[in-house]
């Protein structure tokens, strides 16, 4: 299977079909006159500056450490995928209601909807294609898209991965109302396309904005990969009990791990140290994303430890 491509190529392929689906849109609205294009219009105006945000949140994420912040950025891109949201819930569905509205008050006939039909065709192709993209990125290249979802390790293709989904179902959505208006010549399925378009952008930006409010506040990374680090940790020689793990996403494709050892008896202050290295060895090599490794010595605890298996 072919590698993953970059975050960075995946977010600026994404923001590019979104300015492409807003210009190709606005001018065949403006000759159509049909709400399911101005829909889609609009769902590609809060795709391209929800991509805009990711690509700022990106390339602010990568900001060196300072005095301020000694931790560096990495976790602002979380604060960045919220805004994305939130954007796309206000102007992809806010506008796309308004127009279906309009359209179910005050019906206007479409002019030249095979016009409409064959962009959204288009729309429907070139979503699909970063769709294809994200998928690739997300899976790692190994194809697994549920296991990569599941660790939340990647919040800006995660979105992206979102946002250019519905596109490509709400460009089906709208050929299926356009393809309806033609067989019936009843405005009322394209007010109706309207309406599903702004229905589902609703939905997908509020299961965005949950997901980041979780990445913001604080979210474990998945169980199977804190089961690994576990596991890694527990073959040290040195460690005999693994006290508590706390392992939690820090950044776009970071983590920070927190883990409380007690270690054999009988080792002296080198041998402690070299214990204390391979720890966070172990780790990383478990949990490659781990940036940061912190290993705290204490006594065994009688709740919640995992005894080393020697």
């Amino acid at each position: 299977m072919s590698a993953a491509p970059p975050t960075r190529r995946v977010v600026l392929a994404s923001f590019l079909v979104d300015v492409s689906d807003i210009v190709l849109n606005l001018v065949v609205y403006w000759v159509t006159g049909s709400a399911v294009l101005f829909a889609e219009m609009a769902l590609g105006l809060a795709d391209t500056f929800g991509s805009l945000l990711l690509v700022i949140g990106e390339r602010r994420s990568r900001r060196p450490r300072s005095a301020e912040h000694p931790r560096g950025h990495s976790r602002e891109v979380f604060f960045w995928a919220l805004l994305s949201s939130i954007s796309m819930l206000v102007l992809g569905s806010g506008l796309a209601t308004l127009r279906g509205v309009e359209q179910w008050l005050e019906p206007q006939a479409i002019d030249a909807p095979w016009l409409g039909i064959g962009v959204l065709g288009l729309s429907l192709l070139t979503n699909g294609w970063t769709v294809r993209l994200e998928w690739r990125r997300l899976a790692g290249g190994r194809g697994s898209l549920r296991r990569a979802w599941a660790s939340g390790a990647q919040p800006l293709v995660e979105t992206a991965f979102v946002r250019d989904a519905l596109g490509t179902l709400s460009a089906l959505l709208g050929l299926l109302a356009l393809a309806a208006y033609l067989l019936s010549g009843r405005t009322l399925f394209d007010a109706l396309g309207a309406f599903g378009i702004a229905g589902l952008t609703a939905l997908s930006s509020l299961l965005l904005v949950a997901r980041a409010r979780g990445l913001i506040a604080g979210r474990a990374v998945a169980p199977a990969i804190q089961q690994a680090i576990r596991r890694a940790v527990l073959e040290v020689e040195a460690v005999d009990v693994v006290n508590g793990l706390v392992a939690v996403h820090s950044g776009a494709q970071r983590v920070a791990v927190d883990v409380d050892v007690a270690l054999r008896d009988g080792l002296d202050t080198d041998a402690v140290e070299r214990a204390v290295d391979a720890v966070q060895a172990a780790v990383r090599r478990a949990c490659p994303q781990a940036a940061t490794v912190h290993v705290e010595l204490n006594p065994p605890s009688t709740s919640g430890a995992s005894p080393s298996p020697r």
